[in-house]
Parts: structure tokens; sequence; C-alpha cells
């Protein structure tokens, strides 16, 4: 029973570590929220994930109109990313400052719901 726990425990871990890998996170964040939608700890970090996706993205057309802001922006945000990897690698509960407050926004229903087809009430086992 013991190291069922572990498996399970290694398995969320690395999927929510695999949603902070820049410009990679939103293919990762879309698998983990399509297979592990079920588990809270996993939609907690795909939404900052993809909030940090967007950023990033983001930063690159800031880059065009003003190259340094947009470099300072990128870099800054590379360094969440890394921040959120080794926050999951300690085992830390870290709400990101800016980025958490806007990824608690995000609609992870209507995301699963877009993504699969089916309605998370019926397939989803922990509800908020």
């Amino acid at each position: 029973m013991e190291g069922n726990n572990t498996l399970i425990s290694s398995k969320v871990k690395l999927w929510s570590v695999l949603c902070y890998i820049p410009f990679a996170n939103l293919i990762f964040c879309v698998l983990s929220s399509v297979k592990y939608a079920d588990i809270e700890s996993i939609r907690f970090h795909l939404r900052q994930g993809l909030v940090l996706f967007v950023l990033l993205f983001l930063s690159l057309f800031i880059i065009l109109v003003s190259y340094v802001f947009g470099l300072v922006l990128f870099f800054s945000l590379i360094i969440y990313h890394i921040i959120g990897v080794l926050a999951l690698l300690t085992d830390t509960f870290l709400i990101l400052p800016g980025v958490g407050q806007v990824a608690g926004k995000i609609p992870e229903f209507f995301l699963y719901r877009l993504l699969t087809g089916k309605d998370p009430s019926e397939t989803w086992v922990s509800k908020e």
C-alpha cells in the first residue's frame, strides 16, 4: 500500500513539474488536464503553467516593441518557471505572485469539457 501511494505521489509530481517546462508546458498542461483532471494538485499546477505560457508567449511580442523590457519580462518568467519546479521538488505549495491569482480564475471545468467532450461532474472524483 505504501509503494502505491509513492507511485501516485511521484506521478502527480512528474505531471505537475511538466506543466512548468517553458513553451512545452502548453502541451503538458493539456495532456494532464485530460489524463489527471480529477487530481486537484495537478489542476492547480496546470492552471499556473497555462498562465506562465501565455505570459511567456506575450513577452516575445513585447520584445519587438521594447527590447529591454521584453527581455527582463522574459527572463523573469523563466525564473518563475524554475521557482515553480523547485517548489514542487521540495514539496512546497506555492502560489506564484500575480500568476496564481490569474490562474485561479481559469475555468477548468470548461477546459475539460472542451478537450474531452465529457461533463467533469460525471468523471471527476474530487470537485471544488
